[in-house]
């Protein structure tokens, strides 16, 4: 077996993967793996499934680092251990989508840059706005 289908939880990944959508992981090691792909690796005994903004050597080891779509801090570096593989396409219902191609990858970065923006602005406007309600 060399996917697998995932059911998708949470609102991390909103617009891609949307909650009840079911990712299709391609299993890999993270030398297969891209900027711009979205990741699946095991955290705390779930798997997770965020973008991966960076690749690199630590100790001669190689990790990825991954970040939600709506979140503007990235999650903690990934290494090969805890890697499981790739998004390839996202089902909704009987109706797939590949996320798997060079085009598929460019829009990813762009919509995960917005949305960090997006929520970036958000929790400053937010702090902003209940500064002065509160003097």
């Amino acid at each position: 077996m060399d996917s697998f289908r995932v059911s998708i939880r949470g609102k991390s990944m909103v617009p891609v993967l949307m909650p009840s959508s079911k990712a299709v992981v391609k299993m890999c090691g993270i030398a297969a793996i891209r900027p711009g792909d979205i990741a699946v690796f095991k955290s705390d005994g779930s798997f997770i499934c965020h973008r991966v903004v960076a690749k690199f050597q630590k100790e001669g080891r190689p990790f990825i680092a991954t970040r939600a779509d709506i979140s503007y801090a990235g999650d903690p570096p990934a290494g090969e251990a805890d890697v499981v593989g790739r998004v390839v396409a996202v089902c909704y219902g009987s109706f797939c989508i590949g996320v798997d191609s060079r085009p598929a990858r460019a829009i990813g970065i762009v919509v995960s840059r917005a949305a960090a923006l997006s929520a970036y602005v958000y929790f400053k406007a937010k702090r902003i706005f209940l500064r002065w309600i509160r003097p």
